[in-house]
């Protein structure tokens, strides 16, 4: 069908204008001084950031801070997301929001077996552990869903697109069972959806170093440091090992301390944002030329260099052990 007038046709102009003003930018737009926030905003949020992770630290239990963010966990919530044709960001937050969920529900779920123990038709906890079986792929896509509603307005998961995914892994939900479920994800983390990611540390430090220096080759670290920030998530457990395995090599550190100690590791994102970006700078620079850069980011990040060099090394070394298993 043709069109007969430009009220039924938008120019391309115009569409360019709609795009600009109401869609989301597909990646951080670090040199543009119009849509880049100032340099005094950045600070405030790096600050920001720094008090939530500290809490973070402060509140991480052992055995529990990577709980639900296994490697299948975390494969299966990043093919779902680019199934969907989604953005890095969303993958990471639904990986977040599903583990979080996850250890609120496993919470609710053991008290209600442990108050039924008294009545007269207790409940078991293989009943449960049933149903938890039957539900996971519902209550992956509910935190996709969020997820999406947080990055973007106009490319979120819609209702019917949860329905059609889900349909086609095999199970049949109305759509009120779609809502249902996404209401209870939101209920179980108490509503708070927006937990700073580990793409946001990333994201936001480069900002402040690109607003010290703008001959950084920031989108060039960000696209990198997103390849690693991939291999982190799908690479937890192995990354943590070897750094744990670093610890004792250099101490005479009892067990319970390096488990104390890889359990504040694995809830820094501060301290991964600084070694990603450092990781990254190495693809670019030759290894003495980052001192730099690690130097900016120790007074940025306010974290100490070892810590970043030594978190660096490890991150590199499952890059290239990744590497060698391929060829």
């Amino acid at each position: 069908m043709s069109c007969t007038s430009a009220k039924e046709c938008p120019s391309t102009s115009t569409v360019s204008v709609f795009t600009e003003c109401f869609a989301s930018p597909p990646e951080p737009r670090f040199h543009e001084s119009q849509s880049s926030i100032t340099a005094e905003l950045l600070q405030d949020y790096l600050e920001l950031l720094t008090t939530k992770n500290e809490a973070t630290i402060n509140s991480a239990t052992p055995g529990v801070t990577t709980l639900f963010k296994d490697q299948n966990t975390v494969l299966f919530l990043f093919e779902l997301c680019r199934h969907l044709g989604l953005t890095p960001d969303v993958q990471y937050r639904a990986v977040e929001l599903f583990h979080r969920f996850m250890i609120g529900h496993i919470e609710e779920l053991y008290s209600h077996v442990q108050s039924s123990a008294e009545t007269s038709s207790p409940i078991t906890w293989r009943d449960v552990e049933e149903r938890l079986k039957h539900q996971v792929t519902l209550r992956a896509v509910s935190c996709v869903q969020l997820a999406s509603k947080l990055s973007s307005h106009y490319h979120l998961v819609t209702l019917n697109r949860a329905r059609v995914f889900l349909s086609k892994c095999g199970f049949r939900y109305a759509a009120t069972s779609i809502v249902q479920s996404e209401v209870r994800v939101l209920k179980t983390i108490k509503f708070r959806v927006h937990n700073p990611t580990p793409l946001e540390f990333i994201e936001t430090l480069l900002g402040a170093l690109d607003s010290e220096d703008d001959s950084l080759p920031v989108m060039q670290l960000h696209g990198i440091s997103l390849k690693l920030l991939d291999i982190f998530y799908l690479s937890r457990e192995s990354i943590f090992t070897n750094f744990a395995k670093l610890i004792k090599s250099r101490n005479n550190t009892r067990p319970e301390e390096i488990e104390k100690l890889i359990s504040v590791l694995c809830v820094d994102s501060m301290l991964l944002a600084a070694a990603i970006i450092t990781s990254a700078s190495l693809v670019i620079y030759e290894a003495i030329d980052t001192q730099w850069l690690i130097s900016a980011l120790c007074e940025a990040a306010g974290v100490e260099s070892r810590d970043i060099i030594d978190y660096s090394l490890v991150l590199m070394q499952e890059v290239f052990s990744g590497d060698d298993s391929d060829t």
